[in-house]
């Protein structure tokens, strides 16, 4: 049984959801190439328009807002999971990683992915450090495995996440955006 309920719930919600998703949104836009990004685009108004669809499917069926809330859950989980494979597949075949992650230790790959970082040090490159850091050792977890069935699932465990944020972002400013525009005919 939960102990919390309502708005306090609602808000940790939240709060938890965008301090995951945009730092990891940033960290994918500065280390995307275009065609990731268009894939994403993709994602993201597929998303949308499968929660607009969804949402219209339901309201006869629920009352608001929790056709809303289905709409939004059964959204987000079939398009994130038509999108795995895809950007798994792209990530896995199309981007290349530097040759050096090969010979390299754990520490040093973790330098490696450091390094990467722009120049300026600041906040902004404090919290996207970590996502570096992640991104090397995952390659060098990637190379020390070969080519097992490990290796794949570890290398797209991260894209499982970020087809789900993309997807649920998407989502989320879709109703945004229909809750405006709503607002904004009843004026």
């Amino acid at each position: 049984m939960s102990i919390l309920s309502g708005r306090i719930r609602a808000i940790s919600g939240a709060l938890i959801f965008v301090l995951i998703s945009i730092p990891l949104l940033a960290w994918q836009a500065l280390v995307s190439s275009l065609s990731e990004i268009l894939i994403l685009i993709a994602l993201g108004v597929l998303s949308g328009g499968l929660f607009a669809g969804l949402k219209l499917k339901f309201l006869p069926h629920f009352h608001q807002p929790f056709a809303n809330a289905v709409a939004i859950s059964i959204g987000t989980w079939i398009a994130a999971a038509a999108f795995i494979p895809i950007i798994a597949w792209m990530n896995w075949y199309y981007v290349s990683y530097p040759g050096e992650i090969r010979t390299a230790s754990l520490p040093e790959a973790v330098m490696q992915g450091l390094q990467e970082l722009p120049p300026r040090r600041g906040w902004i490159a404090e919290i996207l450090a970590p996502m570096y850091a992640y991104e090397a050792g995952k390659l060098w977890a990637v190379v020390q495995l070969g080519s097992s069935k490990w290796s794949t699932i570890l290398y797209s465990l991260d894209t499982a996440l970020v087809s789900f944020i993309v997807a649920r972002s998407s989502i989320v400013l879709t109703l945004l955006a229909q809750t405006l525009d709503r607002d904004n005919d009843a004026a």
